[in-house]
């Protein structure tokens, strides 16, 4: 199943049925970290119903909502509450799930999420599948550079890093951005900002569900926007945590 969802990606990179069934292997694997990035990813895709006999696009939208919100959303345990979410698997046995900092913490900007969903090989999520956490972080920096750089895809012929090979490390700083009193729209307690580190591009962002959101970063000078208005300048250490409040 994942092999074929892989490949119909590669053709048709919004296909919401193959990032259904990414996410269904990942809990069978209990892979947390890829199935972060094939939720996130999977909100921008599109279901053709007129190409597949599957379940309806409210069921699947449903399944990816519920995911995002109740398992990758930490506003509920930002609250004193523990996370006591149990996914089944393919023989109806539930899994008890346990999300690492970066599980949690890996944030994907919109343009990113925006760009693999409609330029097709513009990312081979092979790379992505069964790695140890921070090499899939130190990969995934990369990639969102690379992509929001030059939005160029992988020729036909490219062959995917493999899970044995390891890239260049990349300094990572935590982000703890409380957005509560922000003056911004915010919807159902999310609110958008806006990120640039030195050098590079703004890149969207979303709360979670309480105005605020804890996330890696690589390490360097950002600027952040909320409501279109630059609102604060800040460095990120590597290694250390980093706490905003903007009113």
């Amino acid at each position: 199943m994942e092999k074929l969802a892989l490949k119909i990606l590669a053709i048709v990179p919004d296909d919401l049925a193959a990032y259904h069934a990414l996410v269904k292997t990942s809990i069978l694997k209990q892979d947390f970290t890829a199935m972060s990035l094939i939720v996130s990813s999977g909100y921008f895709a599109e279901l053709d119903q007129e190409l597949y006999d599957y379940i309806s696009i409210l069921e699947v939208r449903n399944i990816f909502d519920n995911l995002r919100f109740e398992l990758f959303d930490q506003s509920f345990v930002r609250q004193g509450n523990k996370q006591k979410i149990k996914l089944a698997n393919c023989k109806g046995n539930p899994l008890s799930v346990s999300l690492s900092g970066i599980s949690r913490n890996l944030r994907y900007p919109v343009e990113f999420l925006k760009n693999i969903n409609s330029i097709p090989r513009l990312i081979d999520l092979r790379e992505y599948m069964n790695l140890p956490q921070k090499e899939f972080q130190d990969r995934m920096f990369a990639e969102i550079e690379r992509i929001l750089g030059s939005r160029t895809p992988h020729p036909t012929s490219y062959l995917p890093k493999t899970p044995e090979e390891r890239s260049e490390k990349v300094p990572v700083g935590i982000l703890n951005l409380n957005l509560e009193k922000a003056q911004t729209w915010k919807n159902d307690g999310m609110a958008s900002f806006s990120l640039r580190k030195v050098g590079g591009q703004w890149q969207s962002y979303q709360t979670d569900r309480d105005n605020r959101i804890v996330m890696h970063l690589p390490a360097g000078s950002y600027s952040l926007k909320v409501a279109g208005v630059l609102r604060k300048t800040f460095f990120l250490i590597a290694g250390t945590q980093l706490d905003l409040s903007i009113d």
